[in-house]
């Protein structure tokens, strides 16, 4: 009797009283391919050098 009694409250506080559910969209990404992430990497590589090129340029300049 006491595990009747304890399925019977389980399965009540499962009960989902709520409505319907909506539908659930799951979207897949695709990992970069090879020629994408060279593009990225030297795109990241000209930030670099621009960044170094100006920070050379006004160490240069504060140095006169």
């Amino acid at each position: 009797q006491t595990a009747a009694a304890a399925t019977t409250e389980s399965d009540s506080t499962l009960e989902y009283d709520g409505g319907e559910l909506d539908e659930v969209t799951v979207t897949a990404t695709k990992t970069p391919g090879l020629w994408e992430r060279m593009k990225q990497g030297a795109a990241w590589a000209s930030a670099i050098m621009i960044l170094a090129a100006a920070g050379w340029i006004i160490f240069k300049i504060k140095k006169r």
